[in-house]
């Protein structure tokens, strides 16, 4: 009976409770009419379009690292804004596996050698044919060193590329598998090296990667002509099940045999091929070099060369142009009269600053949005690839697994922009807005850098268009 009364009381003082709390409205307003109207704290979000508050101007990259980037870069394209572009690579090759013998076997006769690349993406006109040569490199390439777009095909100890050995014609989408070996396309250079390929085979003195490219040092691919064609991205070895490779297919023979090495026949014993991979010391010990030669048109070299507004303002692929925010003195002064926009007495707390970049006109569509980055990034010293903004820490990003407030994303929605939170940005600048720099480079993400994709930015100058900041800040009274 005890445990009864127990319940029933227990469930009158939560139905009590319950009731009381659904009718009960809670009054926050109570006792704000005793706070004198200078010390209330208050909230806003403004969205600030100054045609001088932040300016567009273009700057190009020039101290880049191209090696070692797990890809090639080859061809050459032209387009209106960017001029001529040109990629060729220097890469080194390795065999598939090490023998403590010759896998060639007795008197070893090479039927054919194929290049095989495959393709990860493009960016011109596939559908004309590009000429390619492949040259020897004769020079030792440091592994433990960085290499730069602009890297030089000649240094102090002479050339670094020797004869040519190949060519190849490549046209289209796909992966290509081109014979290197037809009437035209080899030289007596071409012949010698497969020969020497054979040799090292089962060679104690050449037993690793190591050893191996300090006798082939490696290989340069280089477009032989320039024009409107298009560049390409083939992935190296071990990135997918499918690797880049040079495959050379041979026949050998009996020991007993007597007759020419050069024909087939009963005494042949096997026909056979010997895969040479091409890679690079993302995960073996060769090396992979991209080399990027641009030639802009007179009036893109002038907007870089001055660094004064424009009307379009790009993010150019491989390593090229980029834009530059500058936050001028008129925004500063902007943001300064809303901290007195409630009369005198106020500290501006900012907690969100995200400034938009839109699409230049006639680029809000489906195939110009697919070409252009799904991010960018932000940079205070781009030009050497240093000094992100610190609201695009994209190593923390990394490390940690989680997306930074930062975004830079490419909206496709509403007219199509990008949106960069730059908080921490904006209110160091405001602390010390004589010697913070106003700058801010936009750029590829970072590990969108070699990514075969432009984006055309709407500019400032002559065109009417100021660049959105939208502030969410609080204004707080002081002590």
């Amino acid at each position: 009976m005890t445990i009864c009364l127990r319940n029933k009381l227990l469930y009158f003082t939560l139905a009590t409770a319950a009731t009381m709390a659904g009718c009960t409205s809670v009054d926050d307003t109570l006792g704000a009419d005793f706070i004198p109207s200078g010390q209330k704290m208050s909230s806003h979000t403004v969205t600030i379009e100054l045609q001088d508050g932040i300016t567009t101007s273009l700057g190009q990259m020039d101290s880049i690292s191209t090696n070692n980037t797990g890809y090639i870069f080859i061809g050459s394209k032209t387009t209106p804004e960017f001029g001529q572009t040109k990629a060729s690579a220097i890469i080194q090759t390795v065999p598939i596996t090490y023998h403590t013998e010759s896998y060639y076997g007795y008197q070893p006769v090479v039927d054919s050698v194929q290049l095989r690349l495959y393709i990860n993406s493009y960016s011109g006109n596939t559908d004309a044919e590009q000429l390619f040569d492949i040259y020897e490199v004769v020079q030792d390439i440091k592994r433990d060193s960085a290499y730069y777009a602009s890297y030089p095909l000649t240094n102090d100890d002479g050339p670094i590329v020797g004869d040519k050995l190949f060519s190849f014609t490549y046209k289209g989408k796909g992966d290509m598998h081109s014979r290197l070996d037809d009437p035209g396309m080899i030289t007596q250079a071409g012949r010698d090296y497969l020969e020497r390929l054979v040799a090292a085979d089962g060679d104690e003195d050449i037993p690793n990667d190591s050893v191996f490219v300090k006798n082939f040092k490696g290989l340069y691919v280089v477009p032989r002509q320039q024009g409107d064609n298009a560049l390409y991205k083939f992935q190296l070895a071990y990135y997918t099940n499918n690797f880049s490779s040079l495959v050379l297919y041979f026949h050998n023979h009996d020991e007993d045999y007597t007759g020419p090495v050069t024909e087939a026949g009963e005494n042949n014993l096997d026909t056979l091929a010997m895969i040479y991979v091409l890679t690079d010391g993302v995960k073996y010990y060769p090396t992979s070099i991209n080399k990027i030669e641009r030639d802009y048109p007179a009036a893109m070299k002038l907007k870089i060369d001055s660094g004064d507004p424009v009307g379009t303002a790009y993010v150019e692929q491989l390593a090229g142009v980029y834009t530059n925010l500058t936050i001028q003195q008129a925004l500063i002064d902007k943001i300064r009269e809303l901290k007195v926009s409630e009369g005198p007495g106020k500290n501006l707390a900012i907690h969100n600053a995200t400034v938009f970049l839109e699409l230049a006109d006639g680029y809000y569509t489906p195939g110009a949005m697919n070409a252009s980055f799904d991010r960018l990034g932000m940079f205070q010293n781009y030009a050497r690839m240093s000094k992100p903004i610190p609201d695009y820490n994209y190593q923390y990003e990394t490390t940690s697994g989680s997306p930074l407030p930062y975004g830079g994303y490419l909206n496709r929605s509403d007219g199509g922009y990008y949106s960069m939170n730059i908080t921490t940005t904006l209110q160091r600048l405001l602390k010390d807005p004589d010697n913070y720099q106003r700058s801010i480079s936009v750029t590829p993400d970072v590990y969108s850098v070699f990514d075969m994709s432009d984006t055309f930015l709407k500019g400032t100058a002559g065109t009417g268009y100021k660049v959105k900041l939208k502030l969410t800040y609080s204004l707080i009274p002081e002590k």
